[in-house]
């Protein structure tokens, strides 16, 4: 999405009255758009490709601290989303 507005932004130069400001905006509205297209389709696609190196090397305290978190939203749903 931000890369769609920001895109947009750089097309808004397409009213300028200098040849280069156009130019430039041009280049960086399509740079941006090739960018978006990489992230949503290119990259999930090789992600899906290679291969998972997953070690179970046991849980984090991030990890301990995060379940913790979904067991108090899960258990408490009333008082969790009235912040």
């Amino acid at each position: 999405m931000t890369a769609i507005t920001t895109a947009i932004g750089f097309l808004t130069m397409h009213f300028s009255e200098a040849p280069p400001f156009r130019q430039l905006g041009y280049m960086m509205a399509f740079g941006n758009l090739i960018l978006l297209f990489h992230a949503v389709v290119t990259l999930p696609a090789l992600l899906v490709l290679l291969p998972s190196k997953v070690k179970n090397t046991g849980s984090s305290k991030a990890e301990n601290f995060y379940d913790q978190i979904k067991r108090i939203c899960y258990t408490k749903k009333k008082s969790s989303f009235n912040w």
